[in-house]
């Protein structure tokens, strides 16, 4: 038997889910994370989206919309997340 975690966190903005972070844990002790760059800057989003990043920080997990430097260790070698 085996069994697996996997936590996606991120933004909902330019109508879709845009993954910030991913944590993996599994049965065996087996876990990482890995932070993603986002395609857009935070001066590139609309008014709307740019309150959504804010309220998602401030009031739901606390990451920044762009991984911050020393999150760049937890980068994977890939840019896109294939669902």
């Amino acid at each position: 038997m085996s069994c697996h975690r996997l936590i996606l966190e991120g933004f909902f903005v330019q109508k879709k889910f845009q993954v910030r972070e991913m944590d993996y844990y599994s049965w065996n002790d087996h876990f990482g994370r890995y932070a993603f760059v986002q395609s857009a800057t935070l001066n590139d989003l609309s008014h709307k989206d740019t309150k959504t990043v804010n309220f998602a920080k401030h009031k739901i997990h606390g990451l920044t919309y762009q991984p911050l430097y020393r999150e760049r260790e937890l980068m994977p070698k890939i840019n896109v997340l294939i669902m």
